[in-house]
């Protein structure tokens, strides 16, 4: 199929320890290289890392901080129907931090 990669991988782990509230997060997604036929275009494969630290803050609170692209690597996640399109580019190297609030169940 047009902007399938032959080969695809990824992998995800967490790990909580649930004394102080404190989860890591890795993730890790890797594509081959993809043809588009009909442009004649090819975007090279390309491998991204995630990580994420969660810190329960209360019971009802969790600091969330999530770092994604973290080598801010160059890659497309396809190639458009047109030569003179080119390809479509990935996000770069995205910093958040956020706050999550839980409902109480009433």
């Amino acid at each position: 199929m047009p902007n399938a990669p032959r080969h695809a991988f990824g992998l995800f782990g967490r790990y909580e320890i649930t004394r102080t509230g404190t989860t890591f997060s890795v993730g890790q997604e890797s594509r081959g290289r993809r043809f588009e036929p009909y442009a004649g275009i090819q975007a090279a494969g390309y491998g991204l890392w995630d990580f994420g630290l969660f810190q329960r803050v209360h019971k009802l609170v969790e600091l969330r901080v999530q770092l994604e692209n973290a080598f801010d690597r160059e890659y497309a996640t396809a190639s458009l129907f047109a030569a003179r399109a080119g390809n479509w580019p990935g996000a770069p190297r995205t910093f958040t931090v956020g706050l999550r609030f839980a409902r109480l169940n009433r």
